[in-house]
């Protein structure tokens, strides 16, 4: 909370002094602009949430990351394996631009001495974030800007947007796909419509004994042979493999539990990639 009490000094002379609207808003700016972005956009969410009436603000978890436990979750990505000069990350539930922006610092270390036009270019296309609230995601903009700014240095080369208001939930599933989805989601309890609920229920769970049981059968064998030539396989090539969806997988699943013979787990695996022709 030391942004913010960075802040409130300057807060509290404006209200001894009866600032307008105006002027409390110019006295947040000029006490934000003495911090770095990630710090600035962590004390500005901290106080437009706090203006938000209590309701709405538990209704929708509206409570924002501190700048310390992002880099923590973004250095632990690192350690995973997350490259920074090649990574397409996405930050769901992106308000106050608590992710994106320190991801978009990490980028333009990790993209080094290229032309400033051409690191933007590369970040712009490789980072993204989503916000129902559009003032929230006006500010996620706003700060990962001010992070991007030193990148702007003509002025021909600007700032494209990457935060897009919607519904995380209720968008169609996006051609784009990311190496890291990181972000904090709202804090609470989210009620579903029966549309979303329904389309984010449990799907049936296909034990890894029926797995086991179909990887094991003629059905994959002859399957991997048309892949490669041959049942020696890579991960990459075990990846390919056109596997039944869940609800199909029931049968296999009553099987195993019964302790079938190999007989029937064969028919069935058979029956799997033959009569429902998966591809």
């Amino acid at each position: 909370m030391g942004e913010l009490r960075e802040i409130s000094p300057d807060l509290d002379v404006a209200y001894l002094h009866g600032a307008s609207v105006d002027g409390l808003a110019r006295t947040i700016g000029q006490a934000a602009a003495k911090l770095d972005a990630t710090q600035a956009g962590y004390a500005v969410g901290g106080i437009y949430t706090g203006l938000l009436p209590r309701r709405f603000r538990a209704a929708h978890g509206a409570y924002y990351t501190p700048p310390a436990l992002c880099e923590r979750l973004l250095d632990l990505a690192e350690a995973a394996g997350v490259d920074w000069s090649s990574a397409r990350v996405l930050d769901p539930a992106c308000g106050g631009g608590a992710f994106l922006a320190p991801v978009a610092r990490r980028m333009v270390e990790a993209l080094g001495c290229r032309l400033p036009a051409a690191v933007l270019s590369d970040i712009q296309g490789r980072l993204a974030g989503f916000e129902l609230d559009p003032f929230a995601a006006w500010m996620s903009q706003v700060f990962l800007d001010a992070t991007l700014v030193e990148l702007c240095d003509g002025p021909d080369i600007r700032s494209e947007p990457v935060v897009q208001v919607c519904d995380s939930l209720a968008r169609h599933e996006p051609q784009d796909r990311f190496d890291l989805v990181i972000g904090n989601p709202p804090y609470g309890r989210v009620k579903l419509s029966p549309e979303l609920r329904a389309a984010y229920q449990r799907s049936p769970m296909v034990s890894p004994a029926a797995l086991v049981a179909l990887l094991n059968s003629k059905a994959v064998d002859q399957v991997f042979r048309c892949i490669n030539g041959s049942v020696a396989v890579s991960a990459y090539e075990l990846q390919a493999l056109p596997l039944p969806p869940p609800e199909d997988m029931q049968e296999m699943e009553r099987l195993v539990r019964s302790q079938a013979g190999r007989e029937a787990l064969e028919r069935e695996a058979e029956h799997l990639y033959t009569q429902r022709n998966i591809e």
